[in-house]
């Protein structure tokens, strides 16, 4: 039995309902499906739990150290050599890594591990310390949100890697701007409904009036307040719709100044801050619409499970990986990156809800070619070539 070891460690906590969270989940059980023995790292506080379901046959294992706590020698250390940071690998960096190794080492043995899928950074140099091969590295994001600002030293670590998977055909070219190993595209798995057939989507839409906005609050790259400002353009005109924001508001100073634009704009009876749920599909199903005001992304499953749906989305044509997911005014709606057509695009779609059927069912057949079958196939592709 072939042994896919997954490794995942210092992106927020394993009991996110965001997107990488669920990748991690998705991935040990559909290889788990096809016959791998499927082992799953991470490191959160002992008590913590997948968000996601994992089969009973996935051997998840939480380390359990929490946040590790670095000596103060190596913090002192890691000051005294910021002149050099380019050139020397980063002291807490490195502890942290060895740390993180010395566990995942007493759980593996290398010799078992037929592939090994670092799904950050440090999963990376963890995986070049214990030597594991083949290793492949995934890139949940922009390629300028995560490699363009890598340093010198991040690169070489980066480059220790067979091959980096990235979730869009133009960010292979991107990529290789700063890397040197191989870059393969493999974009996310995006399961769509057999279900739910296209003719039965006008009950999808109709008289849903209603705008969801799924993710973190996040004024740099999710920028829910471009949503916001927007609706409060054509709010007055269309008091029966509202806008409802789901997602964790781990900056409370954003939040705040949200909640202050909702009572500038006298938006109180529509528009509502739901925090997390842990059924975002039921949410979207009673959506009318789809709201994603990013400015990038790697492969927003939030974005491509709402059009699986057959949800009509909004997005800006400048931001990476939006803007390959929608095809404008076939698949959803892309906006220039200003407020004034963002609010143009919503009411494009609030007033016309033939045009949210038609764009909704287009969205849903574009969605097939993310096919559980198709990512995981691919993936087992790449196995098996860095096995040569």
């Amino acid at each position: 039995m072939k042994t896919l070891l997954l490794l995942f460690f210092g992106v927020g906590h394993i009991d996110n309902v965001a997107g990488t969270e669920k990748v991690f989940v998705n991935m040990a059980n559909a290889f788990s499906q096809r016959g791998y023995k499927v082992i799953a790292i991470c490191n959160d506080r002992a008590e913590k739990q997948p968000a996601y379901k994992l089969r009973e046959e996935v051997v998840f294992i939480n380390l359990g150290l929490g946040k590790i706590t670095v000596p103060v020698e190596r913090k002192i250390l890691r000051e005294v050599l910021k002149p050099f940071q380019l050139e020397i690998d980063n002291p807490v960096d490195i502890y942290r890594t060895e740390m993180l190794a010395y566990e995942v080492q007493k759980k593996i043995k290398n010799s078992e591990i037929y592939c090994a899928v670092c799904f950050e950074y440090n999963s990376i140099m963890v995986a070049n310390k214990l030597d594991l091969k083949p290793r492949i590295a995934m890139v949940h994001n922009s390629i300028d949100a995560l490699i363009k600002p890598m340093t010198k030293k991040q690169l070489e670590q980066a480059n220790k890697m067979d091959a980096y998977q990235v979730l869009m055909p133009s960010f292979v070219k991107e990529a290789k701007r700063y890397l040197s190993t191989k870059v393969v595209y493999i974009p996310n798995a995006i399961a769509v409904e057999p279900k739910l057939a296209a003719t039965e989507l006008v009950k999808l839409n109709k008289e849903k009036n209603t705008i969801i906005c799924i993710g973190r609050l996040d004024e740099k790259q999710k920028r829910q307040h471009i949503l916001l400002k927007a609706f409060a353009l054509i709010a007055p005109k269309y008091t029966q719709w509202q806008v409802e924001f789901y997602g964790p508001d781990y900056d409370r100073a954003y939040k705040d100044g949200l909640l202050a634009l909702v009572r500038k704009y006298k938006l109180e009876e529509q528009v509502h801050f739901r925090g997390v749920t842990d059924n975002v599909q039921e949410k979207m199903r009673q959506a009318g619409i789809l709201a994603i005001p990013s400015a990038y992304e790697g492969f927003a499953m939030v974005l491509g499970e709402a059009m699986s749906l057959g949800l009509p989305v909004v997005g800006f044509a400048n931001a990476p990986s939006v803007n390959e997911l929608i095809v404008n005014n076939v698949s959803g709606v892309l906006c220039a990156d200003n407020i004034k057509d963002y609010a143009v695009g919503l009411e494009q779609l609030m007033c016309n809800e033939k045009l949210r059927r038609e764009l909704g069912i287009n969205a849903k057949l574009a969605m097939q070619e993310y096919s559980p079958e198709r990512v995981w196939s691919k993936w087992e592709q790449l196995f098996e070539q860095l096995q040569s």
